[in-house]
């Protein structure tokens, strides 16, 4: 698909919202978080191990509990603690014992099962048998279940699986089983069991215990946003270089692995780099792209580059704390178990982290610097109290009820209001809204639509704030975006006429600005229109049909508008007495550009297919009759290509299909016809019928047939022949119907001027025979006469019967004439080739008498 930057933008803002609010609650989880991002951008499983009470259970609950879906407005999330008992029913779904009983074949309700949900969280994943893992890796891995010959798709997405065991001592006790299962999944993190840093855990209390403390997240996140983002994933481009270096980095990685187990015994991989992981890792770069435009490089182009492979450790390495906390937590950690798991993190980053250096260096052009953060409202810089916060919420004026909301919400991340209470009033805030909302809906725009556009702005801007304050009302601002829309679409749909009140106006120009203007302003809101769908809105099927309608209205309006401008742009150029097609399309091209950014501003809204063509082409006709009819055809060899030059010119104009093909072929055998010279018989009835008379005559008569011609212009249309003709029989058929389109007695006057110019020239060669053989027509004398240097060498007797087949084949109801033509050019050819072969017979009768004289007795 193509990048939507329209919608890209809002769901982009959602998700870095999403783990902000979750990197601010959960201490020393920066990795662990940036793994489930990518996780979810790429439709990926995330493990997590770790000693009990380190809260993978919360964090899970965090991230899927608020990714709703936007249909069911829940979030949608599969959920299963393993255990010894838990079978494959529990994860794939419930037998249908109805269809067991009745067919004896096994179905599973697949809907109550992990492929039923988008997002799944299993708990103590490594309890389970290994036959459930097996189970576990293929609805995983293949996202279906095979039912026989029948395959259920699934709709999970991303999992999250989680574990109180050390990850470096479950892959010891059963290595080869679990390495495949966790080859399979793309995340696997370390969650310890401390925190680095001394205040961390203090942090930790205050949110969680202290009588004030909140723990309040309040920006969701939609399984329609993550759509976005996935598809966002997929636009990026991973070129061959890339490619090349991330082989070079997994190879290398590999052996410096292997290199690290041999040197230390305690030392155990947790990632199993196959071909699998090596694809893997080349498709997590696009969601790492993605991630980084997101969170810090706004912007940026969708390309991956050398620098995007830092993050891939993300995916290669046990991931944990920082390297710093780390360090800290190895220094002062006494339980072996977990001092191995720490080291083994350790070790492993060091490994990526030192390979990734080893690689060559590749010069890239800078990344774009991330523009300057947008303002936002201030919170306050004073701690208020309740009944502070109360009379603001309850503000007539609706911007001092949009201060009480920020402050309030400040207020419960800094801990300074109690969870319970912060809710009760922001409730009671976004109520107050809602009535500002409301009245602001039944406001009429007055005098002009820029108190529409207004308006329309004013409500989009209160449902941005509403659900800023306070996302869990954000179907008060998808409401508040469906309202917006409803008031752009009236008022383009009650807009002025693009005429305005200048219908009496003689001239097209202000016309013309008046409709541009209405088209741009039709351009902008559908962008705005897009916008707050993007942003989130109620669908209203309603509204979108008022606003395909306005559409089509403005469309039949604007082509009233150009035709009216395209007549008087034609009617200077004939008014200054120019009539060659050139000059005629050359006056066009301005004006077919201004068509042409009408016909794109149109398609952009749906509509406009053809415009151009919709304006001129009903016109077109009448404008190339008139210059066709002043068109003068001195040599019917250049007819072609006059014809060709003009549907060039239509065809870069995008006119080409507005002129019937037949067409063109009528206005040639017009051209034609009235071009032809009138032709004295004189100059055969006076004839010597000699060279120098042949000549004269040749001279005086079009070299090029008016078949031919015509024929040549019907070839030269696309359209007419199209590259779906199946030979040349199909091809020649198509060409006698263009011709048989030509008006009858116009398409007979043009075959009688061809029959008529091949008599003349048949008629002086018959003549010249004529005399020849009179004269005896000995060799001497055809060759002085140059009689059979016009009839062979020069191929007139070729040339006049292949003419003559030619008319007859492209004009068959006029086949006669020309069959009569062919027929006398046979019989003379007939006759000197005759008379040349006996004077050949005579010469060598002659040279055998010579050299053999008869005998005496002979």
């Amino acid at each position: 698909m193509t990048f939507d930057s329209i919608r890209f933008d809002p769901a982009a803002l959602r998700f870095k919202n999403f783990f902000a609010e979750l990197n601010a609650t959960f201490a020393e989880r920066e990795d662990i978080l940036a793994q489930i991002s990518l996780a979810l951008l790429a439709r990926q499983h995330v493990l997590l191990a770790g000693p009990p009470g380190t809260a993978k259970s919360q964090l899970a609950s965090a991230v899927f509990g608020r990714i709703l879906d936007e249909q069911t407005g829940k979030p949608s999330l599969y959920s299963r603690q393993i255990g010894e008992s838990t079978v494959r029913t529990d994860l794939v779904g419930p037998l249908n014992f109805k269809t067991l009983m009745e067919t004896g074949r096994s179905e599973h309700f697949t809907d109550e099962g992990m492929l039923g949900a988008v997002h799944a969280f299993l708990d103590e994943v490594f309890d389970g048998r290994d036959m459930l893992l097996r189970d576990a890796l293929n609805v995983l891995q293949e996202r279906e279940l095979k039912q026989g010959s029948h395959i259920v798709k699934g709709r999970i997405e991303c999992a999250l699986m989680t574990s109180n065991r050390y990850l470096v001592e479950v892959l010891e006790g059963s290595r080869d089983t679990l390495l495949a299962f966790v080859d399979r999944i793309a995340f696997a993190g370390f969650v310890p069991r401390g925190f680095a840093r001394e205040d961390a855990l203090a942090s930790v209390l205050r949110r969680h215990v202290a009588r004030n403390a909140t723990g309040a997240l309040v920006c969701p996140l939609t399984v329609q946003d993550l759509d976005v983002l996935q598809a966002a994933c997929d636009d990026v481009i991973v070129s061959d270089a890339m490619c090349e270096r991330l082989a070079l980095l997994l190879a290398r990685f590999e052996t410096e692995l292997r290199e690290a187990t041999r040197a230390d015994p305690s030392f155990l991989p947790t990632r199993y780099l196959s071909t699998r992981t090596a694809v893997g890792a080349g498709q997590l770069l696009r969601a790492i792209v993605i991630a980084r435009r997101v969170f810090s490089q706004p912007g940026r182009p969708l390309v991956v580059v050398a620098d995007d492979f830092r993050d891939l450790y993300l995916h290669l390495v046990l991931c944990g704390p920082s390297m710093e906390a780390v360090e800290l937590l190895v220094a002062r950690e006494r339980d072996p178990r977990e001092r191995r798991q720490l080291q083994i993190v350790q070790t492993e980053r060091l490994i990526f982290e030192r390979v990734l250096a080893s690689l060559p260096a590749i010069v890239e052009p800078p990344t774009p610097a991330p523009p300057p953060p947008t303002a936002r409202r201030a919170a306050p810089e004073t701690k208020g109290t309740q009944a502070d916060y109360v009379r603001q919420l309850t503000a007539a004026d609706p911007a001092a009820v949009l201060t009480g909301l920020a402050a309030v919400v400040a207020a419960m991340r800094a801990g300074e209001v109690n969870e319970r209470e912060g809710r009760a009033m922001l409730e009671r805030g976004v109520g107050t809204l809602n009535a500002h909302a409301l009245v602001s809906t039944l406001a009429l725009p007055r005098g002009s639509s820029a108190s529409v556009e207004a308006l329309a702005e004013r409500l989009a801007q209160l449902a941005e704030d509403i659900e800023l304050a306070m996302p869990t009302a954000r179907h008060v601002s998808r409401w508040l975006r469906g309202r917006a829309i409803a008031l752009l679409d009236e008022g383009s749909r009650f807009a002025p006429h693009p005429l305005g009140t200048d219908l009496a106006d003689e001239h097209s120009n202000l016309v013309i600005e008046h409709a541009r203007k209405r088209l741009g302003d039709l351009v902008a809101r559908d962008t705005r229109r897009a916008h707050l769908r993007a942003r989130g809105t109620d669908d209203d099927a309603s509204s979108d049909a008022v606003w395909r309608e306005t559409i089509a209205q403005t469309e039949h309006e604007l082509l009233a508008v150009w035709d009216v401008a395209v007549c008087r742009r034609l009617t200077e150029t004939f008014a200054q007495g120019l009539g060659e097609i050139a000059t005629v399309l050359a006056a066009l091209a301005p004006l077919l550009d201004e068509l042409a950014e009408v016909e794109h501003a149109l398609e952009r809204l749906g509509r406009g297919v053809g415009f151009r063509s919709l304006v001129i082409g009903p016109r077109l006709a009448r404008v190339l009759d008139a210059t066709f009819a002043s068109l003068v055809i001195t040599d019917r060899s250049l007819v072609g290509g006059t014809i060709a030059t003009a549907q060039r010119a239509l065809d870069r104009a995008g006119l080409r299909d507005a002129v019937e093909s037949t067409r063109w072929v009528c206005w040639a055998a017009d051209a034609l016809v009235d071009s032809e010279r009138p032709q004295s018989e004189q100059l055969v009835a006076g004839s010597t019928f000699d060279h120098a008379s042949y000549t004269n005559l040749r001279r005086e008569d079009q070299r090029v047939s008016n078949a031919y011609a015509l024929a040549e212009v019907a070839l030269r249309s696309d359209s007419l022949l199209g590259r779906e003709a199946a030979g040349p029989a199909e091809a020649h058929a198509r060409v006698v119907a263009a011709l048989h389109a030509i008006p009858a007695d116009r398409r007979a006057h043009a075959v009688s001027l061809d029959v008529a110019r091949m008599d003349r020239a048949i008629t002086m060669l018959e003549g010249w025979w004529s005399r020849l053989q009179a004269e005896g027509a000995d060799p001497a004398l055809l060759v002085r006469d140059r009689f059979l240097e016009v009839a062979w060498d020069e191929g007139a007797l070729l040339r006049f019967a292949l003419e003559a087949r030619t008319l007859a084949g492209l004009f068959p109801e006029d086949a006669a004439a020309a069959q009569a033509l062919l027929a006398r050019t046979e019989a003379l050819h007939a006759s000197v080739r005759t008379h040349v072969a006996g004077h050949l017979r005579d010469r060598a009768d002659a040279a055998w008498r010579t050299s053999f004289p008869e005998a005496a007795h002979s």
